[in-house]
Protein backbone atom coordinates (compact mmCIF):
# COMPACT_ATOMS: atom_id res chain seq x y z
CA UNK A 1 0.00 0.00 0.00
CA UNK A 2 1.07 3.48 -0.88
CA UNK A 3 -1.30 5.68 0.72
CA UNK A 4 -4.71 5.84 2.16
CA UNK A 5 -7.11 8.35 2.99
CA UNK A 6 -10.27 8.03 5.06
CA UNK A 7 -13.77 10.09 5.85
CA UNK A 8 -16.00 9.18 8.65
CA UNK A 9 -19.58 10.62 9.01
CA UNK A 10 -20.55 13.67 11.08
CA UNK A 11 -23.03 15.95 11.52
CA UNK A 12 -23.46 19.55 12.67
CA UNK A 13 -26.32 19.96 15.24
CA UNK A 14 -27.35 23.97 14.85
CA UNK A 15 -28.08 25.65 18.07
CA UNK A 16 -31.94 26.62 17.98
CA UNK A 17 -32.60 23.95 15.37
CA UNK A 18 -34.15 20.29 15.56
CA UNK A 19 -32.30 19.07 12.69
CA UNK A 20 -29.14 17.85 11.62
CA UNK A 21 -26.58 18.56 8.83
CA UNK A 22 -24.51 15.58 7.35
CA UNK A 23 -21.00 16.11 6.82
CA UNK A 24 -17.66 14.17 6.73
CA UNK A 25 -14.65 14.57 8.25
CA UNK A 26 -11.15 13.73 6.61
CA UNK A 27 -8.38 11.81 8.33
CA UNK A 28 -6.34 10.27 8.68
CA UNK A 29 -4.53 10.54 5.24
CA UNK A 30 -0.91 8.92 5.07
CA UNK A 31 1.71 8.38 2.43
CA UNK A 32 4.37 5.16 2.83
CA UNK A 33 7.35 7.29 4.19
CA UNK A 34 9.32 5.94 0.48
CA UNK A 35 6.71 7.68 -1.67
CA UNK A 36 6.06 10.86 -0.04
CA UNK A 37 6.91 14.04 -2.28
CA UNK A 38 5.00 12.64 -5.42
CA UNK A 39 1.95 14.45 -4.67
CA UNK A 40 0.40 11.47 -3.58
CA UNK A 41 -2.01 12.79 -1.08
CA UNK A 42 -2.84 15.49 -2.82
CA UNK A 43 -4.06 12.88 -5.50
CA UNK A 44 -6.01 11.36 -2.42
CA UNK A 45 -7.23 14.63 -1.51
CA UNK A 46 -8.80 15.70 -4.74
CA UNK A 47 -10.09 12.06 -5.47
CA UNK A 48 -11.40 11.86 -1.83
CA UNK A 49 -13.32 15.70 -2.18
CA UNK A 50 -14.55 14.22 -6.03
CA UNK A 51 -16.44 11.35 -4.49
CA UNK A 52 -17.51 12.97 -1.17
CA UNK A 53 -19.50 15.42 -3.67
CA UNK A 54 -20.60 12.74 -5.73
CA UNK A 55 -22.20 10.68 -2.65
CA UNK A 56 -23.73 13.86 -2.11
CA UNK A 57 -21.92 15.83 0.61
CA UNK A 58 -21.92 19.32 0.80
CA UNK A 59 -19.54 19.74 3.73
CA UNK A 60 -16.21 17.84 4.79
CA UNK A 61 -14.04 19.00 8.01
CA UNK A 62 -10.33 18.37 8.88
CA UNK A 63 -7.98 18.91 11.26
CA UNK A 64 -4.51 19.57 9.82
CA UNK A 65 -2.48 22.24 9.07
CA UNK A 66 -3.93 25.03 6.88
CA UNK A 67 -0.51 25.58 4.86
CA UNK A 68 -1.83 22.05 3.15
CA UNK A 69 -5.58 21.72 3.49
CA UNK A 70 -5.96 25.47 2.47
CA UNK A 71 -4.63 24.50 -1.02
CA UNK A 72 -8.03 22.46 -1.25
CA UNK A 73 -10.19 25.48 -0.31
CA UNK A 74 -10.46 24.35 3.93
CA UNK A 75 -10.80 27.40 5.76
CA UNK A 76 -11.03 27.62 9.67
CA UNK A 77 -14.02 26.26 10.75
CA UNK A 78 -14.36 28.60 13.47
CA UNK A 79 -14.69 31.74 10.69
CA UNK A 80 -18.06 29.88 9.52
CA UNK A 81 -18.95 29.62 13.21
CA UNK A 82 -18.75 25.17 13.20
CA UNK A 83 -17.41 24.39 16.59
CA UNK A 84 -15.42 20.77 17.45
CA UNK A 85 -17.61 18.77 19.99
CA UNK A 86 -14.58 16.66 20.18
CA UNK A 87 -11.49 18.72 21.63
CA UNK A 88 -9.19 19.17 18.97
CA UNK A 89 -5.67 20.51 19.76
CA UNK A 90 -5.41 24.34 19.33
CA UNK A 91 -8.46 23.83 18.04
CA UNK A 92 -9.20 27.85 15.79
CA UNK A 93 -6.09 26.87 14.42
CA UNK A 94 -6.67 23.47 13.63
CA UNK A 95 -10.40 22.49 12.79
CA UNK A 96 -11.08 23.39 8.96
CA UNK A 97 -14.02 23.04 7.09
CA UNK A 98 -14.76 23.44 2.89
CA UNK A 99 -17.81 23.59 1.30
CA UNK A 100 -17.97 21.86 -1.76
CA UNK A 101 -20.57 24.53 -3.22
CA UNK A 102 -21.00 28.21 -2.81
CA UNK A 103 -23.76 27.83 -0.62
CA UNK A 104 -22.88 24.92 1.44
CA UNK A 105 -21.95 26.85 4.49
CA UNK A 106 -24.70 29.90 3.77
CA UNK A 107 -26.03 30.17 7.34
CA UNK A 108 -24.83 27.36 9.42
CA UNK A 109 -23.72 27.22 12.54
CA UNK A 110 -23.26 24.93 14.81
CA UNK A 111 -21.06 22.01 16.74
CA UNK A 112 -19.99 19.40 14.68
CA UNK A 113 -20.38 15.93 16.34
CA UNK A 114 -19.89 11.95 15.21
CA UNK A 115 -22.69 10.75 13.89
CA UNK A 116 -24.21 7.44 14.49
CA UNK A 117 -23.62 4.96 11.82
Amino acid sequence: MIGTIRFWPVRIDTAGDSSAVEAILLGPLAVHPDFRGHGIASQLVDAGLSAAGNLGYRIVFAVGDLAYLGRFGFSPASTANLASAVEVPVAAKRFFVLGLDESALEGLHGTVVPAAY
